[in-house]
């Protein structure tokens, strides 16, 4: 069986040492979060720098320091180590993932909730990217519901955001914002092209309620509104919820642009 060089196993141990020490500072550390981090990093590179000087004197010094009796052993344990400190990491990692896209979907249909798509509104108004937001309201849902049960409703909502998915294009968002509440974020501040698509989500809309819950009548008020008119997504939201109120006062399936007379 070859040899294997004490000293190459010394250089691969530094290595490791170095790598988990980076790891640690680019990938682990909450540096947005209060607490005693850089400490932890502090005394995790000490310690990572003892360990390198007292492998590079073995070096210097040879003797039985090297041999890969003594270090075969002590980098198996460091590399043992360095897996599951990645693993755990990647484990946790993926468990905030999981758990912080399930606080930002809604449950019943799997489009964003409100607070992520107020979230991407605020994001998009603060890099001054053009766009239209239209808030709709599903009236007749309820009778569903009566009727056939809840199971059928959340059925007939999880139905509807698929149609809203359909309408919208790539760039655009859809989001579940209330019960019966709907909203889109829909990129460009063309409010015609936005009317187009409310518009073909209403079509849409009435093709679904043929098809999937014949004899209820469900329709939906829409309201429209562009950044021109509201510097902030609360003002933004607040005009588009009393343009949709202004629509469903007219009766019908019917689209209001907010300030519009």
């Amino acid at each position: 069986m070859p040899a294997i060089s004490s000293d190459a196993i010394v250089v691969l141990a530094i290595v490791d040492s170095v790598l988990v020490a980076m790891f640690f500072l680019f990938r682990v550390l909450p540096w947005s979060r209060p607490g005693p981090w850089r400490l932890i990093w502090i005394i995790a590179s000490l310690t990572a720098a003892l360990f390198t000087l007292g492998e590079m004197m073995a070096i210097l010094q040879g003797g039985t320091a090297v041999s890969f009796e003594i270090q075969g052993p002590l980098f198996a344990a460091i590399l043992a180590a360095t897996t599951c400190f990645i693993l755990a990491y990647m484990h946790s990692h993926r468990v905030a993932e999981d758990a912080l896209t399930q606080a930002l979907t809604d449950d019943v249909t799997g489009l964003p909730n409100q607070r992520a798509f107020t979230a991407r509104l605020e994001i998009m108004l603060q890099r001054g990217e053009p766009c239209s937001v239209a808030h709709i309201e599903l009236d007749g849902v309820n009778t569903v519901n009566d009727l056939y049960g809840t199971h059928r409703g959340d059925a007939f909502l999880k139905a509807f955001s698929s149609v809203l998915r359909e309408s919208i294009g790539p760039s655009d968002v859809a989001s579940r914002i209330g019960r019966f509440e709907f909203a889109l974020l829909l990129a460009g501040d063309d409010i015609a092209a936005a009317r187009k698509i409310a518009e073909r989500v209403l079509t849409s809309l009435r093709a679904l309620v043929a098809r999937e819950i014949g004899g209820v009548d469900i329709g939906a008020s829409i309201g429209i509104v562009s950044p021109a008119q509201g510097s902030s997504a609360s003002r933004l939201l607040r005009l588009a919820d009393r343009a949709m109120n202004d629509a469903k006062r007219a009766g019908g399936d019917r689209i209001a642009l907010a300030g519009e007379s």
